[in-house]
């Protein structure tokens, strides 16, 4: 009799695992479906450069930290760094930071 349980509990095991695996292969290709009628096949795209690993505040930027990705427009930012977008970033004097650091500290 103990014989018969183990191999019914295997069965539904089995059973079990085996749906479980066509529930998820169908999840799939539900998804899938899904995605390939709701993405435009025609919309305009631009390109933007993004992360190829996550970095953290204050990381220096190699070429082979990132990537250029093209997007649909739709889905860009508005705020996002365009093609040949200059920033005025130049090393200030060190005087003004320290003018900078008394402002703060006169504060607190």
């Amino acid at each position: 009799m103990a014989r018969m349980n183990l191999n019914r509990n295997a069965v539904y095991l089995l059973v079990a695992v085996g749906l479980g695996g066509l529930a998820s292969m169908m999840a799939v290709h539900y998804i899938n479906q899904q995605v390939a009628v709701r993405t435009p096949r025609d919309a305009e795209t631009t390109t933007v450069v993004v992360p190829v690993h996550p970095m953290q505040k204050g990381d220096i930027l190699k070429q082979e930290d990132i990537a250029s990705r093209n997007v649909p427009v739709a889905f860009v930012p508005a705020d996002r760094v365009k093609k040949r977008q200059r920033f005025d970033c130049e090393p200030q004097p060190l005087e003004l930071f320290a003018e900078l650091l008394q402002a703060v500290q006169l504060v607190s």
